[in-house]
Protein backbone atom coordinates (compact mmCIF):
# COMPACT_ATOMS: atom_id res chain seq x y z
CA UNK A 1 0.00 0.00 0.00
CA UNK A 2 1.19 3.19 -0.86
CA UNK A 3 0.76 6.54 1.73
CA UNK A 4 -0.91 9.34 0.39
CA UNK A 5 -0.12 11.71 3.19
CA UNK A 6 -3.84 12.28 3.43
CA UNK A 7 -5.04 12.81 7.33
CA UNK A 8 -9.00 12.54 8.14
CA UNK A 9 -10.39 12.27 11.88
CA UNK A 10 -12.58 10.02 13.01
CA UNK A 11 -16.31 11.44 13.64
CA UNK A 12 -18.60 10.97 17.30
CA UNK A 13 -20.27 8.06 14.78
CA UNK A 14 -17.31 6.12 13.71
CA UNK A 15 -17.55 7.96 9.80
CA UNK A 16 -14.67 9.08 7.89
CA UNK A 17 -14.72 11.44 4.82
CA UNK A 18 -12.81 10.06 1.95
CA UNK A 19 -10.81 12.15 0.55
CA UNK A 20 -12.00 13.81 -3.18
CA UNK A 21 -8.59 12.88 -5.08
CA UNK A 22 -8.76 9.25 -3.73
CA UNK A 23 -12.68 9.12 -5.34
CA UNK A 24 -12.05 10.75 -8.45
CA UNK A 25 -9.05 8.37 -8.92
CA UNK A 26 -10.43 4.89 -7.75
CA UNK A 27 -14.08 5.99 -9.83
CA UNK A 28 -15.98 6.42 -6.00
CA UNK A 29 -19.19 7.66 -6.79
CA UNK A 30 -22.12 8.64 -3.98
CA UNK A 31 -23.42 5.59 -3.31
CA UNK A 32 -20.78 3.26 -5.34
CA UNK A 33 -20.74 0.27 -2.49
CA UNK A 34 -17.88 -0.38 -0.74
CA UNK A 35 -15.49 -3.61 0.59
CA UNK A 36 -13.45 -3.48 3.77
CA UNK A 37 -10.60 -5.59 4.89
CA UNK A 38 -8.70 -5.54 8.04
CA UNK A 39 -5.89 -7.05 8.75
CA UNK A 40 -2.57 -6.44 11.20
CA UNK A 41 -4.30 -3.51 12.47
CA UNK A 42 -4.84 -2.06 9.21
CA UNK A 43 -7.96 -0.99 7.67
CA UNK A 44 -8.00 -1.53 3.58
CA UNK A 45 -11.27 0.02 1.59
CA UNK A 46 -11.96 -1.08 -1.82
CA UNK A 47 -14.98 -0.62 -4.49
CA UNK A 48 -16.83 -3.58 -4.32
CA UNK A 49 -17.55 -5.36 -7.99
CA UNK A 50 -19.31 -8.18 -7.13
CA UNK A 51 -19.15 -11.82 -8.46
CA UNK A 52 -18.80 -11.44 -12.30
CA UNK A 53 -15.94 -11.72 -14.97
CA UNK A 54 -13.59 -8.88 -14.72
CA UNK A 55 -13.19 -8.37 -18.45
CA UNK A 56 -16.89 -9.18 -19.98
CA UNK A 57 -19.30 -8.54 -16.70
CA UNK A 58 -20.71 -12.09 -17.09
CA UNK A 59 -21.91 -14.17 -14.02
CA UNK A 60 -22.59 -17.27 -15.79
CA UNK A 61 -19.71 -19.82 -15.38
CA UNK A 62 -17.07 -18.03 -13.47
CA UNK A 63 -13.67 -19.60 -12.59
CA UNK A 64 -11.77 -17.82 -9.84
CA UNK A 65 -7.74 -17.33 -10.35
CA UNK A 66 -4.94 -15.17 -9.04
CA UNK A 67 -8.29 -13.53 -7.10
CA UNK A 68 -10.20 -12.56 -9.99
CA UNK A 69 -13.59 -14.30 -11.32
CA UNK A 70 -13.01 -15.11 -15.55
CA UNK A 71 -16.17 -16.37 -17.49
CA UNK A 72 -15.24 -19.86 -19.34
CA UNK A 73 -16.10 -17.49 -22.88
CA UNK A 74 -12.78 -15.12 -21.87
CA UNK A 75 -11.03 -18.18 -21.17
CA UNK A 76 -11.50 -19.70 -24.02
CA UNK A 77 -11.26 -16.18 -26.33
CA UNK A 78 -7.71 -16.01 -24.61
CA UNK A 79 -6.22 -19.63 -25.27
CA UNK A 80 -7.24 -18.82 -28.91
CA UNK A 81 -10.80 -21.46 -28.97
CA UNK A 82 -13.90 -20.50 -30.50
CA UNK A 83 -15.89 -19.31 -27.40
CA UNK A 84 -19.74 -20.77 -27.17
CA UNK A 85 -20.46 -16.81 -27.62
CA UNK A 86 -19.32 -17.07 -31.37
CA UNK A 87 -21.05 -20.16 -31.90
CA UNK A 88 -24.52 -19.39 -30.58
CA UNK A 89 -27.40 -20.06 -32.92
CA UNK A 90 -29.60 -17.70 -31.33
CA UNK A 91 -29.00 -14.22 -31.05
CA UNK A 92 -27.26 -12.62 -28.11
CA UNK A 93 -29.09 -12.31 -24.59
CA UNK A 94 -28.50 -8.99 -23.69
CA UNK A 95 -26.47 -8.36 -20.63
CA UNK A 96 -27.69 -6.03 -17.92
CA UNK A 97 -25.68 -3.02 -17.92
CA UNK A 98 -22.81 -3.08 -14.66
CA UNK A 99 -23.89 -1.10 -11.96
CA UNK A 100 -20.53 0.76 -12.01
CA UNK A 101 -19.90 3.29 -15.49
CA UNK A 102 -16.67 4.04 -16.71
CA UNK A 103 -15.83 7.24 -16.26
CA UNK A 104 -15.94 9.71 -18.82
CA UNK A 105 -12.58 11.74 -19.82
CA UNK A 106 -12.78 14.86 -18.92
CA UNK A 107 -11.65 18.00 -21.03
CA UNK A 108 -8.69 19.81 -19.53
CA UNK A 109 -10.08 22.80 -17.75
CA UNK A 110 -8.80 26.35 -18.79
CA UNK A 111 -7.85 27.89 -15.03
CA UNK A 112 -8.31 31.24 -14.87
CA UNK A 113 -5.86 33.66 -12.94
CA UNK A 114 -7.37 35.36 -9.76
CA UNK A 115 -7.26 38.89 -11.55
CA UNK A 116 -9.52 37.02 -14.29
CA UNK A 117 -12.06 35.32 -11.91
CA UNK A 118 -12.80 38.67 -9.83
CA UNK A 119 -13.13 40.31 -13.10
CA UNK A 120 -15.61 38.15 -14.45
CA UNK A 121 -17.65 38.16 -11.13
CA UNK A 122 -17.90 41.63 -10.79
CA UNK A 123 -19.23 41.68 -14.94
CA UNK A 124 -21.54 39.08 -14.14
CA UNK A 125 -22.65 40.79 -10.45
CA UNK A 126 -23.57 43.99 -12.71
CA UNK A 127 -25.27 41.78 -15.10
CA UNK A 128 -27.25 39.86 -13.03
CA UNK A 129 -27.31 42.12 -9.55
CA UNK A 130 -29.73 39.49 -7.80
CA UNK A 131 -28.50 36.12 -8.90
CA UNK A 132 -27.65 33.90 -6.21
CA UNK A 133 -24.20 32.75 -5.66
CA UNK A 134 -24.63 29.10 -7.11
CA UNK A 135 -25.77 31.03 -9.57
CA UNK A 136 -22.24 32.90 -10.07
CA UNK A 137 -20.05 29.84 -9.30
CA UNK A 138 -21.89 27.91 -12.09
CA UNK A 139 -21.25 30.60 -14.76
CA UNK A 140 -17.75 30.56 -13.40
CA UNK A 141 -16.82 26.86 -12.97
CA UNK A 142 -16.02 27.29 -9.15
CA UNK A 143 -17.55 26.45 -5.68
CA UNK A 144 -19.71 28.81 -4.12
CA UNK A 145 -16.87 29.47 -1.48
CA UNK A 146 -14.47 30.54 -4.18
CA UNK A 147 -17.16 33.07 -5.15
CA UNK A 148 -17.44 34.12 -1.73
CA UNK A 149 -14.09 34.57 -1.18
CA UNK A 150 -13.56 36.71 -4.20
CA UNK A 151 -16.06 38.66 -3.50
CA UNK A 152 -14.62 40.55 -0.38
CA UNK A 153 -11.91 41.07 -3.25
CA UNK A 154 -14.08 43.16 -4.95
Amino acid sequence: MKNTGMVRPLDRLGRIVIPKELRKTLGIEVGSPLEFYSDDGKIAIQRYVGVSCNFCGSVNNLSYYKNSFICIDCIDEMQGRPSSRDSRSSPPIPEEPKSEPKPIPKEKKVRLTQNEMIEKLRSLIQEYPNQSQKHYAQELNISQGRVSQLKKML
